[in-house]
């Protein structure tokens, strides 16, 4: 019995990792108009992929930002300045 409950436990998680929940990630500003930010080495996001939660402000190219990924990894929260 104590093998199934973990059995189940496991595939609960599991399940819940599939689906992508939020996370945070890093990304770097590469270009600044139009703004593309940088995740990884090939991951590429344009404005259309970004929520900002004030008005946009201006990045310089470098700046690296706190990125909130939203489910399924679509679209992505900028936090702010990561530093």
């Amino acid at each position: 019995m104590r093998e199934f409950l973990e059995y189940i436990k496991k595939a609960a998680v599991d399940a819940i990792e599939a689906r992508k929940p939020f996370s945070h990630t890093f990304g770097e500003v590469t270009c600044e108009d139009p703004l593309e930010v940088t995740i990884g080495q090939t991951q590429v996001l344009d404005f259309g992929d970004l929520i900002f939660y004030d008005a946009v402000p201006e990045y310089e190219e470098g700046t690296r930002l706190l990125l909130l990924r939203t489910q399924g990894g679509q679209l992505y929260i900028v936090l702010g300045v990561a530093v």
